[in-house]
């Protein structure tokens, strides 16, 4: 995935290239098996609002 197509994000961002996304992707309810195309880890308020404006851009589905 190219850096420039997660310019915006912060906060902590997994893809598919990273070593951690298969644990990370990992549901609590492990029967619901679910690839996001990112996941972010957010620390602050902005980095919620960041990932929602993110979301919105790249038409992606968002779930906090």
């Amino acid at each position: 995935m190219d850096s420039m197509f997660l310019k915006g994000l912060t906060g902590k961002v997994v893809t598919p290239k990273d070593p951690i996304y298969e644990e990370a992707r990992q549901e609590w309810n492990r029967a619901i098996d679910k690839f996001p195309l990112v996941i972010v880890y957010c620390e602050k308020k902005q980095d919620v609002v960041n990932a929602i404006h993110w979301a919105r851009k790249h038409r992606v589905e968002i779930r906090i």
